[in-house]
């Protein structure tokens, strides 16, 4: 195993291997070294296997002056080179952050009796969408903006155990997590071999990066810090498609929503781990800046609705989640913040029940509807808008 001071000096090695190439100011340069450590430190135990591999294959770092979303890796049969831009790498870490809070405060609103929401918590809620929705566009229009100062940025002058700090922490893992899916690639030598499909080769670096870092590792938070990493890298990639679609990569890749469940899958999570709910709380924070969203209607565990949600976002096609426009949302959250009464949602519910004829089926579904029309009247009622 390396220690700390002999990873600083391989990222110092490899910063001086790497493409010279000047790129736009960023706060994400703040962590440049740090990214370069990243595939080392996310799996100290193997660092020295790491770092002769990449000798050996002669493999370069580069940031590179593109405005565009550029993470991947080309090689020949003699040396690998794995290209990254500063918007994808500040996209990552605004996924990251975002990430996180949606989990803090849907897990805050849940463990409270009444479920309620308060007012800072929809402030944060707004503040996450603002950094998430600019570091999106910024990468989708290629338009290289400047990071937005008045919204959290990637510093190291963190408390620890901040929203800052744990963004950052698992924003490496993150990035660690897709080198060496970049690595293998390279390892694998996918650009010169044409024999399989492109879908082969993804699952086949998705794989080795997956099992690079979690193989051998025992200590359950270690492996859960890995796990939250790896929800964001693919989390963060299903957010450049639009649900139900095959936009903004090529048809023959594997769309991230099915690498997802796959990669918790082989790492062996538990039925309701916490990854898996983190993973929910990221595929929520993605459909609130889509045109289509979708709230749970099932008690199913973590990993069933996880599974079920990757497959809705893909299909429109759901057992345990209901859709909502997305020009719904300011309403549903304002009226989460008011929620109506326990009796006068059985109230409502008893009288779409009887208005459907007294079926013998579920009630949860007339519960879920008279719940969803009660929140928002309550919310059109304070907002000064008539019922439609």
């Amino acid at each position: 195993m390396l220690g700390a001071r002999r990873l600083t000096s391989i990222a110092k090695q490899l910063a001086d291997k790497s493409t010279d190439t000047e790129v736009v100011s960023s706060p994400i340069e703040n962590l440049y070294q740090f990214v370069l450590a990243a595939p080392f430190s996310a799996a100290p135990a193997k660092a020295k296997e790491l770092f002769q591999l990449l000798e050996q294959r002669r493999v370069q770092f580069s940031y590179v002056d593109d405005p565009g979303f550029v993470f991947e890796a080309g090689s020949t049969s003699e040396e690998g080179l794995i290209r990254a831009s500063v918007p994808t790498l500040e996209l990552l870490w605004a996924a990251a952050y975002s990430y996180w809070e949606m989990y803090q405060l849907i897990t805050a609103v849940q463990r409270r009796p009444d479920r309620r929401r308060m007012r800072t918590e929809f402030n944060r809620r707004v503040e996450m969408e603002d950094l998430y929705g600019w570091a999106l566009a910024n990468v989708a229009r290629g338009a290289g903006e400047e990071w937005p100062p008045q919204l959290p940025l990637p510093s190291l002058s963190y408390e620890r155990g901040s929203a800052v700090h744990v963004a950052t922490e698992l924003f490496l893992v993150a990035v660690a997590w897709i080198l060496h899916h970049e690595v293998g690639h390279i390892v694998f030598r996918h650009s010169d071999e044409k024999s399989r499909s492109v879908r082969a080769h993804e699952w086949e670096a998705d794989e080795r990066a997956t099992s690079w870092l979690f193989d051998g590792v025992e200590d359950i938070a270690i492996r859960q810090k890995l796990g939250l990493g790896l929800v964001v890298a693919l989390a963060m990639l299903a957010a450049r498609r639009k649900p139900g679609e095959h936009s903004t990569a090529p048809e023959d890749h594997p769309h991230p929503l099915e690498r997802l469940p796959h990669a918790l899958a082989a790492i062996g999570a538990g039925d309701n781990d916490v990854v898996y709910a983190f993973a929910i709380a990221a595929l929520q924070m993605n459909m609130i800046l889509t045109n289509y969203t979708y709230v749970p209607v099932s008690d199913a565990s973590f990993r069933i609705q996880l599974e079920d949600l990757c497959m809705v976002l893909r299909s429109h096609h759901s057992r345990h989640w209901i859709s909502m426009p997305t020009d719904r949302l300011p309403v549903y959250w304002t009226a989460s913040l008011y929620p109506p009464g326990e009796q006068e949602i059985s109230t409502a519910a008893y009288q779409l029940w009887l208005k459907r004829g007294r079926p013998t089926d579920s009630p949860d579904a007339d519960w879920f509807v008279a719940e969803r029309l009660l929140n928002d009247f309550l919310a059109r009622r304070r907002a000064g808008v008539g019922w439609p």
